[in-house]
């Protein structure tokens, strides 16, 4: 479908995010978390996903992991997740909350096309991230480099147990995060891609 897309001069508008201070250090930071808007069915399943499968093998091992869940319009029953090791904590009123009170930010998405704005957040406040395939599609993250890619059951509680304990790891997906927001999602970037998008339909532009 690529030279159809070609032909129609079809472009992906580039997502801009400002970096952000990147906040407290590791051992200042505890639980993991989720953030979304839970009129978008993909975010619901996401949750009861990880609250379902993830977190009880998780408190298996690791008790002391929180899973601190985020978000505005979330359905009712969310409030029956609510246990030792899940915290149900409904709509965020500021973004530092989320992404630098956490050690991780998750994005167990198992469906849903198009990037991931939260994600994204993730990488504008430095905060390492795991996700799944279905989330780490068109970040431009990479498993191992500046995230963990987890795709099953037991390859999250794996990887959240990794990246919790390991804060060498958790510093480097920082760093790269923070390179990575800069590089690929900064302001000059994003009118480097429009200017280029303009171009290919025949609209010059002045954009400096």
């Amino acid at each position: 479908s690529s030279h159809i897309a070609q032909e129609a001069n079809m472009h992906i508008t580039p997502w801009i995010v400002e970096p952000k201070d990147s906040g407290p250090h590791f051992h200042e930071r505890e639980g993991i978390a989720f953030l979304g808007g839970y009129n978008h069915k993909p975010n619901t399943e996401a949750v009861e996903y990880m609250v379902k499968e993830v977190m009880p093998k998780l408190k298996a091992q690791r008790p002391d992991i929180t899973f601190f869940i985020y978000g505005s319009k979330m359905p009712e029953h969310f409030k029956d997740f609510e246990s030792e090791n899940v915290k149900v904590k409904g709509f965020a009123k500021t973004l530092d909350g989320v992404y630098h009170d956490h050690k991780i930010f998750i994005a167990p998405l198992l469906s849903g096309a198009g990037i991931k704005g939260k994600v994204l957040d993730a990488l504008a406040f430095a905060t390492p991230t795991i996700l799944t395939s279905i989330a780490a599609e068109g970040t431009g993250l990479t498993n191992g480099i500046n995230t963990l890619i987890a795709d099953d059951v037991d390859e999250w509680v794996e990887a959240i147990i990794k990246l919790y304990d390991d804060e060498k790891l958790w510093k480097q997906f920082s760093e790269n995060s923070e390179i990575l927001a800069k590089e690929n999602f900064s302001y000059l970037n994003g009118v480097k891609k429009m200017r280029k998008i303009f171009e290919s339909v025949g609209v010059f532009t002045s954009l400096q």
